[in-house]
Order: C-alpha cells, then sequence, then structure tokens
C-alpha cells in the first residue's frame, strides 16, 4: 500500500505536526491506519512524507516493511503517488498496489473487499476505485457513472466553477481509496495535467483514462463509519471516542496482569526486583483506580494516563519559555482514568 501522508493538514490548527502523526485515543492516526491495513491483508508500505516528516517517522518507529518516499513540493495526489512509485520501482516491484490517504482510518474488512475485487479481477482490469453513497452535502469527488460503471471522477469545487450538473447529481462520491496496476498507474500518471481549480495533479484524472481503456472496476462501500477521515482537531476528538475501550475492559486487562505478577503488593517478598515491584504497584493502583471510577461514573468509554513525578532541580518552571531545566523522575506517579463528556464541564475526583 502506499499512504499519502505530505499534506500540511492546515485545518488541524498546529503546525508542529504532521496531520496524520496527532494522537487518536492513545494512538497515531498513520498507526492506526496500518495496524488496520496489514489486519486486511497488507504485508508491505511506502508512506509518502514531506511536511513534518519526522513527526509521521516516529510515529511509525518501530513498524517493520516500512519504506518512504519524499515529496518535496505539495503538487496534488497524482504526484505524491509518483513519488511513492518511484520507491517501488526502484526495488522492482511489480503487481497490485492500495492506495490510500494518510488521514483515513479504513477497517480491516474494507481493505479486504478491495483487495479480494482485485484479486478477483478480469485480467484486463488495471484498477479498481472505491465509492461511497451521497448521503449529504458534500465537498468531495463526484464519480459520474455511465451505463452502471465509473467513467470518471469531478473534483467537486470542479464542478461547482463549471456547474457541471450531471457530477453534482450523481449519487456517488470518491472514496478516496484505490486498487491499481503499479505500472499502468505509472505510466497513466506521466500524462497528467495541472489545468484544474488547484493547479495540481489529481490522482482521479488516472480514472478517466482506465475507464475509456475499459480496464477499470469499482466498489462500493456501503457503511461510512468503515471510512473515517477528518480535517479539523474537533472532528479527530469525535473519531477517537470510536475507539475507546470500556473502564471495565480495562479492568479485566489489570485483573489478568495483577495474575501474571503472582503476588498482591503486601504480600511481596524483600527479595523481588525494585522494578518488578514498581511494575506490580502500577498495575494494583490501576485495579484500585478502575473500580472506583466504575463505582462512581458507571462503566463507561476511557483512556487510562500514568506519568511519573518529578524532581526539578532550583525549583524553576521555565522550559515553556525556552529555558534549560534539569529534572529526574521519581517513585512517586499520578495515574488519571479519563472520559469524554458531552459538554465543556470538567469533573475531577480524587482517589485518596
Amino acid at each position: 500500500a502506499i499512504l499519502l501522508a505530505a499534506g500540511k493538514g492546515t485545518r488541524m490548527g498546529n503546525a508542529s505536526i504532521n496531520k496524520v502523526a496527532f494522537d487518536c485515543a492513545g494512538v497515531p492516526v498513520i498507526k492506526r491506519i496500518v495496524r488496520n491495513m496489514r489486519e486486511g491483508g497488507v504485508t508491505r508500505f511506502v508512506i509518502v512524507v514531506g511536511h513534518h516528516a519526522e513527526s509521521v517517522m516516529q510515529a511509525l518507529n518501530g513498524e517493520p516493511d516500512i519504506l518512504w518516499a519524499y515529496q518535496a513540493e505539495q503538487k496534488g495526489t497524482g504526484h505524491a503517488a509518483e513519488c511513492g512509485l518511484k520507491v517501488l520501482e526502484s526495488i522492482g516491484f511489480t503487481g497490485s498496489v492500495l492506495i490510500s490517504m494518510g488521514d483515513k482510518i479504513v477497517s480491516p474488512k474494507i481493505v479486504k473487499g478491495l483487495l479480494a475485487r482485485a484479486a478477483g479481477r478480469e485480467t484486463k482490469t488495471e484498477a479498481v476505485l472505491g465509492v461511497q453513497r451521497v448521503t449529504g452535502p458534500t465537498s468531495r469527488g463526484h464519480v459520474i457513472f455511465r451505463n452502471e460503471r465509473p467513467v470518471c471522477i469531478v473534483e467537486h469545487k470542479d464542478a461547482v466553477r463549471d456547474n457541471n450538473a450531471e457530477a453534482l447529481a450523481s449519487p456517488f462520491v470518491n472514496a478516496a481509496f484505490y486498487a491499481f496496476d503499479a505500472a499502468a498507474l505509472s505510466k497513466s500518471l506521466k500524462t497528467l495535467r495541472s489545468d484544474n481549480a488547484q493547479g495540481e495533479f489529481y490522482l482521479t484524472d488516472t480514472i478517466a483514462q482506465f475507464a475509456e481503456a475499459g480496464t477499470l472496476d469499482h466498489y462500493v462501500v456501503e457503511d461510512p463509519d468503515d471510512m473515517l477521515t477528518y480535517s479539523t482537531r474537533l472532528e479527530l476528538r469525535k473519531i477517537a471516542h470510536r475507539f475507546l475501550r470500556k473502564s471495565s475492559e480495562f479492568l479485566k486487562d489489570a485483573a489478568s496482569q495483577e495474575a501474571d505478577c503472582g503476588v498482591a503488593p503486601k504480600e511481596r517478598c524483600s527479595h523481588i526486583a525494585s522494578c518488578e515491584i514498581s511494575r506490580m504497584d502500577e498495575v494494583h493502583l490501576r485495579s484500585k483506580i478502575l473500580t472506583n471510577f466504575i463505582k462512581k461514573y458507571g462503566d463507561r468509554p476511557c483512556l487510562i494516563a500514568s506519568a511519573p513525578g518529578r524532581i526539578n532541580l532550583m525549583g524553576r518552571h521555565i522550559e515553556h519559555r525556552g529555558g534549560s531545566t534539569n529534572m529526574m523522575a521519581t517513585n512517586q506517579r499520578m495515574t488519571f482514568i479519563v472520559a469524554p463528556r458531552e459538554d465543556d464541564i470538567v469533573h475531577i475526583a480524587n482517589l485518596d
């Protein structure tokens, strides 16, 4: 799979990190995408990076079978895909490749579905286009169908500019999730032009070429919850709520970990290593907090956050103004169980 993650994501309101590296219920978005795709059957990846590439690379640190492509200039999705394909060509890769946006969390079953459509296609088919049904106002690319087959994608801005009634009336929009024959796509990308409203090279323009050649198939993503995308932090926050686990699930995990530790904190022998004692203390504390949380607030989707206490020599907290501090961790720890509310109220309860 080639994942396009070079964009600036200006609507996120934070220029210090790439859009795909933002946290989503404790896991960076790009990491969730890669994990879902692995579960769906993808084994190797090319990540196309540009803006704050280091934050994307850090988010995927430790993930195996990943290659990187750098898009120095933002010239559109077509150019980004070409950057990814050049990496594949350099290692002699041939065959099918999935292409998706780096800010689109696709469920494993959709990945499996598109892969199955690509694998079961006719020999002459070189591209499979993912589409979704229009359920309301949209700014996404409109997919024009004729004789029940897709023929092209018209970007929304271009459709509005040209008053393209056929495009604006289409019941399908582009899901921005594709399967291509790598060699055929590379050939098609070389013919793209940038005479559009954005002045960019659109990956979507290749679809008309494959349709005209009779080598295009499509795959309908029926459930919108199987493809989650975002443009702002508020939208990402709403998505993140879907991935929260219930406090009872965390409690079950903690109970299992306590059993693995072998003995409760008060029953330990003095010869147990200090690091092991610390781990057992943390597990026992987590069980205690979760039990009280459920008793006070009910069994709710939540997050667990934990950090050690610190000593700051000289007592000055100045790093937020660019100053230097000399800190060390202590054996004290602050642990929170946190559940989202529907309003702006923050309610904090201290266990002890």
